[in-house]
């Protein structure tokens, strides 16, 4: 938690659904600035972190990652898997939406992959150059605003992320992740939250993309789109 200024937090109370409130001497509430809900375990070089969720100043204070979700009207989770084919190296990022089915007292979120991004000799990570395109295509979609509050979940770059986050830096040149979007971090090495479990499907889902582009058990669409970073782009939408 980032409280914006020194602060004397005297207690706390924590409801029986796990959300978290902070109060002062007179017993009032008192809000972050920010906060990370971040589950992570330590290893011999370092903290290996499983999930990081951002939330904002009045977002309830989950005390685990899935609880920290419900504050997201959609998710999407996108993950980029790279491999030499045919001298050229191809990269596809898959995009997995979520949307809540219930956000009461039994959550339920129901998920499937929607598209596939693939790049050619992309000269940036692929993973970035997909959330740019993303953030691009989400920006321009004509009402958009039916999706609400935006998590994307991703799997690389947690050391930039919370820059990109809090518009410090760009996503990639000089674009910065629009409004309405938060960047969430989860890592595949785990599949027992949600987070984990979106980002291990845009996984899976690129890996086996990957795997029919090389036996040529695909066509490629027949319509390709002009792209900084890459030689070639196109976009695969899920049957």
């Amino acid at each position: 938690m980032h409280m914006g200024a020194p602060t004397a937090v005297t207690s706390y109370s924590m409801s029986d659904g796990g959300v978290i409130e902070l109060l002062g001497a007179d017993g009032e509430r008192i809000l972050p600035a920010s906060t990370m809900v971040e589950r992570s375990y330590e290893r011999p070089k370092g903290p290996k972190v499983l999930s990081r969720v951002p939330l904002a100043t009045h977002d309830p204070l989950a005390s685990d990652s899935d609880r920290a979700l419900l504050v997201f009207d959609t998710l999407f989770a996108i993950d980029a898997n790279t491999r030499e084919i045919d001298g050229c190296r191809v990269s596809v990022a898959v995009i997995t939406l979520g949307t809540w089915v219930n956000r009461d007292q039994d959550p339920r979120l129901e998920y499937g992959v929607t598209q596939a991004l693939e790049f050619h000799d992309a000269d940036c990570h692929p993973d970035i150059l997909a959330l740019a395109c993303f953030a691009r295509e989400f920006e321009s979609t004509p009402g958009i605003e039916a999706a609400g509050r935006v998590g994307i979940v991703m799997d690389s770059h947690l050391g930039i992320l919370p820059q990109i986050q809090f518009g410090e830096r760009p996503i990639l040149d000089d674009y910065c992740l629009p409004d309405g979007l938060s960047i969430i971090f989860a890592s595949d090495a785990a599949s027992d939250r949600l987070p984990n479990v979106l980002i291990r499907a845009s996984d899976r889902a690129a890996t086996d993309l990957l795997r029919c582009m090389e036996s040529k058990e695909l066509r490629h669409p027949s319509e390709t789109q002009p792209i900084d970073h890459a030689t070639y782009f196109c976009v695969w939408n899920a049957a």
